[in-house]
């Protein structure tokens, strides 16, 4: 999907610049051309935020008159009037307002200084052709007219909204500088180096060793290395024997360099357990066979095939003419992506299912997929399927199937000659809007209103309309894509100052505001001695330790009560922007023992730690009201109360360590009387350093909402009273449970009060993270 993006201005030669439109060059950004110097800029969907007063250029209106005149107002966030397409035409781009459909137009070809910017409808002339120039306003450049040679401007520098737009002297000062976020915020487009829609988190071989191979032998060896590597592609490899698919292990970047990387006659295999792959500017080509049996079941050779896999992300890769499928998702491989990819001339392009199982997520988005029969894709018992931005053209069987219990968003795709463009099947739901059908029969049928996207993530739409041209030239290869230097797009944290950053928190100040994307921080192995803060207007942040373990990376300070700071103060680390991730770091807090010392406050909604250490003592980790939180594979230590608040998480996987000699209470939930849930603890590990010293926990507030669920608990745990009163909170009257327990701590007494097995569908992880907006991060 093409997540909210930022504009990225490249120096290159004027000539260049309509080819640039459809290729883009994202390596380099103004800083590396002198202002006047011509930028390339992306194909897609923008506004025009001016330099000198922040506002954007619009129709009045969002009128459809020939000759209205442009002005610049407040920006409004999804203001079609406010919205500009860039498309390339002759020797640099047209702006066609999305509200209007009419270009930004120099009334008569005018070349006074002065003269105001009018909307018309577009054609192929110099006064509706613009080129761009570098400007020293950091992240702008100014747009000039190919006919007149001067820049859009606003009048005197204007700052008041429904200032005119002129055209002015290219020089520079602020009222002709731009800065181009995409409609949607800002935006990756298609050469984001970080994955968007259900697979965004995943890293690949970020942070491992990075390996370039030219040959078989070493494709095999790397990309079926255990640990994490960045295998890059720099040649045309021919697979032996025929049709055979290589196997990629878990936590494996396997990208093209350039245009330059291809798979010959085979492909590449996920199997099951596969966790974390990227592939990406690959073309993967040819083993059709002449003598094909129908059915594909003995040359079963697919360019991609994946079983049982997670968190994989399909980039801007070429498959063209394979025996079997394209791409085959199968068998509950789910947190899949599969963006900016052309696919073609095969029988089948993309199959998805081979389960009875309705678990599985995936995007699909931005793909061009011509000239096959079927499974284009076909998406059989899919949980929440999003194809959005997808081309299809000349396809003779059918287009997107939504099959037996599959859920299907289809939004804005371009449907060229197709037989059957969309449909469902069984009881599968598929809930279409914006998609253009042309020279196409058959089905175009709908059925439920399968789910809402942006409940799970942030994501741009590009008009319909504007695919076949962009899609085109922007799936497949890139020669910007697998260099051999990190994409300056993903910051590195290094104490040493090898990065690009020495802190994390100046990592976390450069993220913009209102960030509508996942922008991810990669921190390298050391101790960051800092208070990090994520702040609210911040979210989609993700910050990856890049070390062999979660203790390789260390975020720690030693604020206490007792300091003057408070207990929630006091932390190390405050979570306050909302779809936070956070993986294979420690966040601590080191005061000692005396007084209330947090290492983490979690403040803000849809939080995920993954293989994380919280260390501290006396309230270790502070889960306020308003949060909600998944702690998955990962490790909390303290002493007293160590894991406490209102707020709701769920420990997965967890090892919970009570350190203390003389034990004490695990949780301190506070958990509002209106909300159902509060702490979950699944198939987690409880021990500690005494035993039948600790106890499960105690409540802070009265209706406090603990469950021990199908966990080991250690013979740490005080079994004649496992759980305790807090001042005048009694254990009994809290909403404290446990469910199947085992270990030498485990019980079923009087002071075990126990989930009955019809009580136990409502106390799983799942419905504890639903919250109202369905939100569920262990699929």
């Amino acid at each position: 999907m093409r997540t909210p993006r930022t504009l990225t201005w490249a120096a290159s030669l004027v000539a260049a610049v309509a080819l640039a439109l459809s290729v883009g060059v994202a390596a380099a950004g103004p800083a590396t051309a002198a202002p006047g110097d011509p930028v390339t800029v992306q194909a897609g969907t923008y506004v025009l935020r001016s330099g000198a007063s922040g506002k954007c250029l619009e129709v009045p209106g969002g009128s459809t008159t020939n000759g209205t005149l442009l002005t610049v107002a407040t920006c409004v966030t999804g203001a079609t009037r406010q919205q500009w397409t860039v498309t390339a035409q002759g020797a640099g781009f047209r702006l066609a307002n999305v509200a209007s459909a009419r270009c930004l137009d120099v009334p008569g070809a005018s070349t006074t200084a002065g003269a105001r910017l009018q909307q018309w409808g577009c054609a192929n002339q110099t006064n509706q052709t613009w080129t761009a120039k570098a400007s020293a306003g950091s992240g702008k450049a100014m747009v000039a007219s190919l006919a007149s040679a001067l820049c859009v401007s606003v009048e005197g520098g204007s700052t008041a909204s429904g200032a005119p737009a002129v055209q002015d002297t290219c020089d520079d000062a602020s009222k002709v500088q731009w800065s181009l976020p995409s409609s949607g915020g800002t935006s990756t487009g298609p050469w984001s180096d970080v994955p968007d829609g259900f697979a965004q988190g995943t890293t690949g071989g970020t942070g491992g060793t990075t390996v370039t191979v030219t040959t078989l032998a070493d494709l095999r060896k790397y990309a079926a290395a255990s640990g994490k590597y960045v295998v890059r592609v720099a040649a045309a490899i021919t697979v032996t024997p025929y049709g055979d698919e290589i196997p990629v292990a878990s936590d494996k970047t396997i990208v093209g360099v350039g245009t330059s990387g291809q798979i010959v006659n085979g492909g590449l295999r996920l199997n099951a357990g596969t966790t974390n792959v990227i592939i990406r500017n690959l073309t993967i080509r040819d083993t059709k066979m002449a003598d094909d049996d129908p059915d594909d079941k003995v040359y079963d050779y697919d360019g991609i095939q994946m079983d049982t896999a997670s968190n994989v992300w399909i980039d801007h890769n070429r498959i063209l003419r394979m025996n079997d499928g394209l791409i085959d998702s199968r068998k509950d491989t789910t947190n899949l992506t599969v963006s900016w990819n052309e696919m073609g001339g095969s029988n089948k392009s993309f199959g998805i299912g081979w389960t009875e199982n309705v678990t599985a997520r995936m995007t699909i988005h931005h793909n061009w997929i011509h000239d096959t029969n079927q499974r284009n894709p076909s998406t059989d018992n899919v949980a929440y399927a999003h194809l959005y931005n997808n081309y299809l053209q000349n396809i003779t069987s059918y287009g997107n199937l939504s099959r037996g219990a599959t859920k299907m968003v289809l939004e804005n795709g371009y449907f060229d000659n197709v037989k059957n463009p969309y449909a469902p099947q069984d009881t599968a739901e598929l809930k279409q809007s914006g998609s253009v059908v042309v020279s196409s029969t058959g089905s175009q049928t709908t059925r439920g209103s399968a789910f809402d996207p942006k409940s799970f993530y942030s994501y741009t739409l590009d008009q319909a309309s504007a695919l076949p041209a962009l899609l085109k030239t922007a799936t497949g290869p890139q020669a910007s894509i697998g260099g051999s230097t990190p994409p300056a797009a993903t910051p590195v944290v290094a104490a040493d100052g090898t990065g690009t950053y020495r802190t994390i928190q100046a990592a976390i100040d450069a993220v913009p505001a209102n960030n509508t994307t996942r922008r991810t921080i990669t921190i390298k192995p050391g101790t960051y001695r800092e208070i990090v803060t994520v702040p609210s207007n911040k979210p989609f942040v993700t910050l990856q330790g890049l070390g062999g373990s979660a203790a390789d990376t260390v975020l720690v300070n030693n604020r206490s009560s007792a300091g003057g700071y408070g207990t929630s103060g006091s932390a190390t680390f405050f979570a306050n922007g909302a779809d936070l991730v956070a993986t294979n770091l420690t966040i601590a807090n080191d005061y000692g023992e005396g007084s209330q010392a947090v290492a983490a406050n979690l403040n803000a909604d849809r939080l995920v730690f993954r293989n994380v250490r919280f260390t501290g003592n006396q309230d270790t980790l502070l889960v306020n009201d308003a949060a909600r939180a998944y702690v998955v594979d990962s490790y909390v230590d303290g002493t007293v109360d160590f894991i406490f608040g209102g707020g709701t998480a769920v420990f997965d996987r967890a090892s919970i360590y009570q350190r203390r000699t003389t034990g004490g209470p695990i949780t301190a939930a506070r958990t509002d009387p209106a909300k159902p849930y509060g702490f979950l603890f699944y198939k987690s590990t409880i021990t500690g350093r005494t035993a039948a010293t600790t106890q499960l926990g105690r409540p802070w507030g009265a209706a406090a909402q603990v469950l021990y669920r199908e966990s080991s608990l250690s013979n740490t745990i005080a079994t004649g009273q496992p759980w305790t009163n807090m001042s005048s909170n009694v254990w009994s009257a809290a909403r404290f449970s446990e469910y199947k327990n085992t270990g030498a701590g485990a019980g079923t007494g009087t002071n075990r009060p126990q989930l009955s097995d019809a009580q136990a569908p409502s106390y799983t992880p799942q419905k504890y993270l639903a919250g109202t907006d369905g939100w569920n991060p262990l699929s």
